[in-house]
């Protein structure tokens, strides 16, 4: 008789541990891996403005850094991206940032006034945190819409672009009640 309880437990654990795992999925699914990808990322205003508590003075490309000083505090950020997109023109390639109404909103009030300035873009993507990008504003932006050429390779600008689609997901989840 215990022998047949010992069987059955064994079995009960097993088909328990069958039905965890299916449940949970299984860690090594790149599917399920790249579901998990987030990317933070803020547009910063240069500023002719040195020193100061809100001035921030950073170095934007690897290759050959440009130093510039910014607001410290961005314009607009990830909360307020509802896409992204990596496109491809003629071997090149950029990112394109779709914005909501606010941050829509945002990015026409930094561009309206301050032509000839850049954006500095800020991105933090899997252990990857850098200025990958330095725009120079040459026109207002009303549409919600912002293209810039990173500085990453194609593969990074990748899972940025998948990280900031799933941070867009997860919020617009979050507003629906």
């Amino acid at each position: 008789m215990t022998t047949k309880l010992a069987r059955i437990n064994t079995y009960f654990a097993a088909a328990v541990l069958l039905l965890l795992v299916a449940a949970t999925g299984c860690a090594s699914n790149p599917k399920s891996k790249e579901e998990k990808d987030r990317t933070l990322l803020s547009l910063h205003l240069q500023t002719d403005q040195e020193g100061g508590p809100k001035i921030k003075h950073v170095a934007v490309f690897r290759q050959a850094p440009m130093y510039v000083n910014i607001e410290s505090d961005p314009y607009v950020d990830s909360g307020s991206i509802e896409g992204a997109a990596v496109l491809d023109d003629a071997g090149a390639f950029s990112i394109q940032l779709k914005f909501n109404n606010h941050g829509a909103m945002q990015l026409d009030q930094m561009t309206s006034g301050n032509h000839g300035k850049r954006v500095i873009i800020f991105c933090k993507w899997d252990d990857e945190i850098r200025w990958i990008g330095a725009k120079v504003i040459n026109r207002r932006s009303s549409d919600g819409i912002f293209v810039f050429t990173p500085d990453a390779t194609r593969e990074e600008a990748g899972r940025i672009v998948r990280g900031l689609n799933n941070v867009a997901k997860e919020l617009k989840k979050k507003d629906k009640f």
